[in-house]
């Protein structure tokens, strides 16, 4: 078989698990669903050729057209981002090993406890929480963004619901929910937050957000009603306080530098027991 010429191929980029990817801009240029389903036809003969084992190819979001093309050569959806779908193809032998899609989303609950042993709690706007009835007083909590390490989360949920800014001090604990919104999973993480010296202890809730936020004594906390169950986010409410309250180290978060041989990582933090610090 001949190869095919370099014009009648898709610029791709490798990738260390013999891989390859086709960028939004590179499949924008064709000029019509025939010249993209020649093309695209044309490098999966010279990628699998070249021992590919799988191919991504960004769709730009305003080529859907294309969709249905790349579909009919076996390509299936992957994830979708604002500007473009992102689409694969498993072109090994045996079962597709390619990674799926984000099997959970993130989210951080924030435990902060001040001088008079009080712990901030607050109350939910909307969501499941404000259907509680009776009004349902919890920790501060909120998803982690792209790109966003824990701890940073933990600092920004605080000051944008609360306006208080404060400083990450440990984790204390996790939960891991198997089903959650949109049929993922989500693993939501409890930290330790203290005030910033010399900052102010005054709430200013934000509205949009929260019906509702006040310090309140840790026994008054522990002694709510839905405090007594044995339920998962019980559990790990009383955990977590009882982790703060005492000398317990935690995972403290240590800094690393960036891998000069790997700029696109960027910094990397990891969390440890304190003790290895």
């Amino acid at each position: 078989m001949c190869a095919a010429k370099e014009e009648e191929v898709f610029p791709s980029k490798g990738d260390p698990y013999k891989g390859v990817s086709v960028s939004a801009q590179d499949v924008a240029a064709c000029a019509s669903t025939e010249s993209f389903s020649q093309k695209l036809a044309s490098s999966i003969d010279s990628w699998r050729a070249a021992g590919r084992l799988g191919v991504w190819i960004e769709v730009p979001a305003m080529r859907s057209e294309l969709i249905g093309a790349a579909q009919a050569q076996g390509f299936t959806f992957h994830h979708a981002e604002p500007g473009y779908l992102m689409m694969s193809l498993w072109l090994g032998k045996g079962d597709n090993s390619l990674p799926s899609n984000a099997s959970h989303s993130v989210g951080m609950g924030m435990v902060c406890i001040n001088e008079h042993d009080e712990v901030l709690v607050v109350q939910e706007a909307s969501g499941p929480a404000a259907m509680r009835k009776g009004g349902f007083w919890k920790v501060p909590t909120g998803l982690v963004n792209a790109g966003e390490e824990l701890s940073a989360c933990a600092v920004r949920e605080m000051k944008e619901e609360t306006g208080l800014d404060v400083t990450f001090i440990k984790l204390l604990g996790m939960r891991d929910l198997q089903l959650a919104l949109h049929g993922k999973g989500n693993l939501f993480f409890m930290c330790q937050c203290m005030l910033v010296e010399g900052s102010s202890a005054e709430i200013r809730r934000q509205a949009e957000e929260l019906a509702d936020a006040r310090w309140m004594k840790i026994d008054e906390y522990l002694a709510l009603p839905y405090y007594q169950h044995d339920g998962a986010y019980a559990e790990l409410a009383r955990a977590t306080i009882a982790a703060a309250r005492s000398e317990s180290e935690g995972l403290r978060r240590l800094r690393l530098a960036n891998d000069p041989k790997d700029p696109r990582r960027g910094e990397t933090s990891i969390y440890v027991h304190s003790a290895r610090l």
